[in-house]
């Protein structure tokens, strides 16, 4: 299962971190296939990787917690948009948004 995560505080990020997280502390997204494969189609986690210098893949957990990331981060999925795959990509852009808004960071458990 692939799980994209937002903390909504910095207590909920303290929590995620020692996975003692409680309910309403995250908000979260679970990606299904055809979300995996629509994303993989615009080679959206190559671009973040390597515009970010992350390393998001199948045995990797990764975070994005520098505001300037997220906003970088934020541009990659707005480039990546199309209509295929706006669903998903608008579902992701709220869960950066949110990291913005509260000033926590989004964490990719792949």
């Amino acid at each position: 299962m692939k799980i994209i995560t937002v903390p909504l505080s910095k207590e909920a990020m303290y929590r995620l971190d020692y996975n003692e997280s409680v309910d309403g502390d995250l908000l979260e997204l679970d990606l299904n296939d055809n979300q995996l494969y629509l994303l993989n189609k615009v080679n959206l986690f190559e671009l973040i990787n390597s515009n970010l210098g992350l390393n998001i893949d199948d045995y990797e957990d990764e975070s994005v917690q520098d505001m300037s990331k997220l906003e970088n981060l934020r541009d990659i999925l707005k480039n990546v948009s199309n209509k295929d795959n706006e669903n998903i990509i608008n579902s992701i852009l709220l869960l950066v948004n949110t990291a913005l808004d509260k000033k926590t960071g989004v964490f990719f458990y792949f």
